[in-house]
């Protein structure tokens, strides 16, 4: 501002200001104001189990561009270059001395000169103010702006060396490097290729939905593609291919391709290619769309999931392999946990539930499911009081096999009018068999409190489990009724794995590094 001369009315003077805080705030790294470039983990007193060194990058090696000019203060950060690890190292402790067992070494590559980077402007408000001779007040004289660049760019790991030392001379036996290249148009890896000291060279490549020219045309197999690009479902590899580099030449090993369907972002078919390593990458053609949005590849690979079924959730419920071989699952607790797997057996042909949550199986009641904590598998069972459990469209030409456990002394289930054949009696329990041919449907009434009620093709193997949500499985029955139980400490970790007799078969215990060792719990 321009001051009259010293000593008339409305003459300048400068002054300070004093506050308890500093007009500078501390700059932040990852959301703290501390970092720290070297950091050394000890195992064991006085390092006595080893330990871990690691090194980061850090402010000294990407320090923000700051402006400390009154009234204001900006900086312009590079929080994502920080924080990264460069370099880690086992060692154990040998006779006091360290030795080191591996260590990684990590590169980084970033993206400042390309069109991934971003910059956008902040603009920060300054106060400066005017103390007249002739007043007693200080009045607000104006206000600063000043801007200052927000920076962002992509960054990807680009190489990355493992070293492995011998456990006695603590010297280099085996160096592995991989160097990783990222696709551009989505960031994701398109090309890994290892080497050890040894001069063995591995090389895997991946296609993804933004590097094909698919459209919307017509309903050909490009569609599927065009979908996924659509739904920014740009990450699910849809080609990948392993080779092996001897001398100068890339030969194929092995590859796999994921169809999708037309209509949702779910796979349809999975193709397989096996090679000896003979073919050379150069007679390869990389799958493709062509001008008809047609879906190509290369004419070696055979298809390996030839049929894949979904629930309304997109969980596999049923799979058939190129040699028939089919896979059926069962989803329940909401949809989102398997209950069931049944090998051998297509969806309409097997039916399952222990009656723990909101699903049925795949078997139609009206009875509400009831508590006890001795049901065989979870804590619930039905009774057959509160009406008939039935499973219709099944096939004349195929046998079947129905198994329950039904509580003693609760009553006299039938399954089509008939009493099975006990197999085996726990737990104030006993286990029921039911072998049925020529039937096109199951009807499950009479009498008596039943769990896990099973139907499938005599043929067929299914295995099935309970939950505790949130926590992991309770229990486990296997293709003979075979029953595990799950049990959890107070921190949700598993501490104790028991067979159908409630005998022991393993148990966890869980204790801090260099903490004495209890299992007396």
């Amino acid at each position: 501002m321009n001051c009259p001369p010293p000593g008339t009315a409305g003459s300048c003077c400068s002054y300070k200001i004093y506050n308890s805080i500093s007009n500078y705030p501390l700059l932040y790294s990852n959301g703290s104001p501390v970092g720290y470039k070297n950091v050394t983990v000890f195992f064991g007193p006085n390092g006595s189990g080893g330990k871990q060194e690691y090194t980061y990058t850090s402010y000294s090696d990407y320090p923000d561009q700051a402006s400390y000019n009154a009234p204001f203060f900006f900086a312009s950060e590079y929080d994502w270059k920080k924080g990264l690890l460069l370099k880690s190292t086992d060692y154990k402790n040998q006779s006091n001395s360290y030795l080191p067992v591996k260590r990684v070494i990590n590169e980084y590559d970033f993206h400042s000169s390309d069109t991934t980077k971003r910059i956008s402007r902040g603009v920060v408000l300054g106060k400066l103010y005017d103390n007249n001779m002739g007043d007693s007040l200080s009045i607000l004289y104006q206000l600063q702006v000043a801007s200052y660049d927000v920076l962002a760019e992509a960054f990807n790991l680009s190489r990355d060396t493992t070293i492995t030392y011998d456990a006695i001379a603590g010297t280099p036996i085996l160096q592995v490097t991989n160097t990783y290249n990222f696709s551009p148009k989505n960031f994701q890896l398109k090309r890994k290729q290892s080497k050890d000291s040894k001069g063995d060279q591995l090389a895997q490549n991946f296609k993804y939905s933004l590097d094909y020219g698919a459209t919307n045309v017509n309903n050909n197999s490009g569609l599927s593609i065009w979908n996924l690009q659509n739904k920014n479902i740009i990450s699910a590899p849809i080609e990948s291919l392993v080779t092996k580099i001897k001398g100068s030449t890339e030969y194929i090993l092995y590859g796999n391709i994921n169809a999708y369907r037309n209509d949702l972002p779910l796979i349809n078919t999975i193709y397989s290619l096996e090679e000896k390593g003979t073919t050379p990458l150069s007679s390869y053609q990389y799958s493709s769309v062509d001008g008809s949005n047609n879906f190509i590849l290369f004419n070696s690979y055979k298809p390996y999931v030839v049929q894949s079924r979904y629930t309304s959730k997109g969980k596999f419920s049923e799979l058939r392999k190129n040699d028939d071989h089919k896979i059926v699952y069962l989803w329940d607790y909401n949809g989102e946990l398997a209950v069931a797997s049944v090998t051998g057996a297509d969806s309409a042909s097997v039916a399952y539930s222990s009656f723990e949550a909101d699903g049925k199986g795949n078997w139609s009641y009206a009875g509400v499911p009831a508590s006890d904590p001795t049901s065989p598998t979870g804590t619930k069972y039905y009774s057959l009081g509160s009406g008939a459990i039935t499973k219709s469209g099944l096939l004349t030409g195929s046998d079947y096999i129905v198994t329950y456990w039904r509580k003693d002394g609760s009553g006299s289930p039938l399954v089509n009018g008939a009493t099975g054949t006990v197999v085996v009696a726990k737990n104030g329990w006993t286990l029921f068999r039911h072998q049925l041919s020529g039937i096109t449907s199951v009807t499950v009434n009479g009498s008596g409190y039943i769990d896990e009620l099973r139907l499938h093709p005599a043929t067929a193997d299914m295995l099935t489990n309970t939950y505790n949500p949130l926590i992991g499985v309770s229990s486990s029955c296997d293709a003979s009724n075979r029953i595990n139980y799950y049990e959890y400490d107070a921190l949700g970790r598993l501490s104790l794995i028991k067979d159908q007799d409630k005998n022991i078969l393993k148990k966890f215990c869980y204790n801090f590094q260099g903490q004495q060792e209890d299992c007396s719990n």
